[in-house]
């Protein structure tokens, strides 16, 4: 809102732009609220510093040189405490010096204080309080000191409600823009405090809010256009407190991983170490009941194209289990085989001479190799059929004759190579006897 008196000296050139144009360019965060600061009038209480002076001040915070503009505007301020603009300017130029000397965000804060007892209705102050509030507890929270963190976060929601309290006494589209703007700015507050549904439900207001002032002005960027440009503004200036907390809120309003990179080299630059904000998780938005029955209209489709394609399978399916027979068959004829080995070997005399012992070692231990290389031959195909099994089953669920019959021949076959591993040791403790025959 602010307070609009006029000044008692003539009109600046640039302030006869802005109030033409009013918000024509409110994506430049910077030059606006510096152009701000510096040519819109405030209260004229007494202000009787020489117009040069200020000149040179206006003219060092112009050319970013903001602690050369601090030294003029205290000296000012020295002869004429009650100079509201030089007090203004002064805050300011405490603000945005921070970003080189972050101890400057205290003595922002405090001229800003006394803005508010001096001038309650100038908005500008509980902005950049609710700002420099938000930095303080960046701060702590990268020391560790959560809890003071909490504290200053609270605070910054405090002088951004006030904020935007004085912007609804206003009723130009100027002071309702700056509504949305500002609740994007509590939503990345609440971010930082971990109360994600609460700057979810901020940013879409935000959202919703803008777009009706959207069509008001050709010249008005998107919600998520005015911060991510004023990031990039602030960065391209150096200004990396301000470049964070709007890129932030553009993070926000939307994560596109170009903004994420930009904010990582701000905080980078700043040497401070924060982590970046969760994007917000995706919600699902309304429907109207026919999108709801098209949804699912579309979904049975799906399932009618599937279960056409599990029918066509079927003949597939079937040699599958012929095929599967056929191994069943084997591993049936390799028991029978070894059954009979041991069966021979059980009949085997306790003493046998050398030459006898030796011919009736590599008669058998022949067989062992062959039956050996058929299990082994067998082995290397039971994982394949046995996921191709797995297969067999989720693709044939819906089909219950067809299962039961694929159950069947599963369940046969997971007998079988239980029985498969179970010969194996068989001819194992064959191959031991062999051996120790032999040695005899």
């Amino acid at each position: 809102m602010g307070v609009r008196v006029p000044p008692p000296a003539p009109v600046s050139n640039l302030e006869v732009k802005m109030r033409k144009q009013k918000l024509n360019l409110p994506c430049f965060v910077l030059a606006v609220m510096g152009f701000f600061l510096l040519n819109f009038p405030l209260p004229c209480y007494a202000q009787q510093e020489p117009v040069n002076q200020m000149e040179v001040a206006s003219k060092a915070f112009e050319e970013g040189k903001y602690e050369e503009a601090i030294q003029i505007y205290s000296s000012i301020l020295k002869t004429s405490p009650d100079n509201i603009a030089a007090r203004a300017r002064l805050a300011r130029s405490f603000y945005l010096a921070a970003n080189k000397n972050p101890a400057y965000l205290y003595q922002a804060a405090n001229e800003y204080n006394k803005l508010t007892q001096q001038v309650p209705n100038f908005s500008l102050s509980y902005l950049e309080l609710g700002q420099i509030a938000y930095l303080l507890g960046l701060a702590s929270e990268a020391e560790g000191r959560e809890r003071h963190a909490r504290g200053l976060y609270e605070s910054a929601l405090d002088w951004f409600a006030k904020y935007i309290h004085l912007e609804r006494q206003g009723d130009t589209l100027e002071n309702q823009i700056q509504i949305p703007i500002t609740k994007v700015l509590q939503a990345v507050v609440c971010s930082r405090m971990g109360e994600i549904d609460k700057a979810f439900q901020l940013v879409a207001e935000a959202k919703k809010e803008y777009k009706a002032l959207f069509s008001q002005s050709e010249d008005l960027p998107s919600l998520y256009d005015y911060f991510a440009k004023s990031g990039v503004e602030y960065a391209n200036a150096t200004l990396h407190n301000q470049a964070l907390i709007y890129l932030e809120g553009a993070w926000l309003i939307e994560s596109r991983p170009q903004i994420g990179t930009l904010l990582e080299n701000v905080i980078k630059a700043k040497g401070i170490s924060i982590s970046l904000l969760p994007p917000f998780p995706k919600k699902e938005e309304e429907m109207t009941h026919q999108q709801i029955m098209e949804k699912e209209i579309e979904r049975l489709s799906l399932q009618l194209d599937l279960l056409e394609k599990k029918l066509e399978i079927i003949p597939s399916l079937k040699e599958e289990m012929e095929g599967l027979k056929k191994k069943v068959g084997e591993l049936l004829e390799l028991e029978f085989e070894i059954k009979k080995i041991i069966a021979e070997v059980d009949r085997l005399p306790e003493t046998l001479n050398q030459k006898q012992n030796e011919q009736e070692v590599e008669k058998y231990s022949d067989a062992i190799l062959r039956l050996n290389e058929r299990i082994s031959s067998l082995s290397d195909g039971v994982a394949e059929i046995n996921q191709r099994m797995e297969d067999l089953e989720k693709r044939m669920q819906e089909l219950t004759q067809n299962v039961k019959e694929i159950k069947t021949v599963a369940d046969m076959f997971g007998i079988l190579n239980i029985q498969l591993r179970e010969l194996r040791k068989t001819v194992e403790e064959l191959e031991k006897q062999m051996l120790q025959r032999k040695e005899q």
